[in-house]
């Protein structure tokens, strides 16, 4: 998933993940990056068009899915691994890469706006953990 800035989100796994004699697994990788972490300029250039979509398709959530989605996994794999300016580039892959991708659905609605008072976050993250919890 490539989930946008201000997107909630909680993952939660079935208890059989928990299970030792299951014997499944779950394996998560997470990236977090600043989406304007290159600059204003980088993305008004006329080759980052599709990255720049992505980002901002990113604000509704991404589930990558079908073909893409053992590729693209393996290449966020390597950007854990990687180091200096390999990061760089293999993230710009995986987004160009969910650029190219017509099977990903997306998370959100299309007028979805995450606009809660600072106040609120306490109660809304109650209501997400009393849903979880019943579940």
């Amino acid at each position: 998933m490539l989930v946008g800035i201000n997107l909630p989100h909680y993952r939660q796994f079935d208890e059989s993940y928990f299970d030792k004699e299951a014997g499944i697994s779950a394996d998560v990788s997470v990236i977090h990056f600043n989406e304007n972490f290159w600059g204003d300029a980088f993305l008004q250039l006329p080759k980052t068009q599709e990255i720049k979509n992505v980002l901002k398709q990113s604000k509704r959530g991404i589930q990558i899915t079908g073909e893409n989605l053992k590729q693209i996994g393996h290449q966020i794999e390597q950007i854990i691994y990687a180091e200096g300016a390999r990061k760089i580039i293999l993230l710009m892959e995986v987004l160009m890469a969910l650029g190219d991708s017509a099977e990903d659905n997306m998370l959100a609605s299309m007028g979805f706006q995450h606009n809660f008072q600072e106040a609120e976050k306490d109660r809304i993250n109650a209501i997400y953990n009393y849903s979880i919890a019943i579940f």
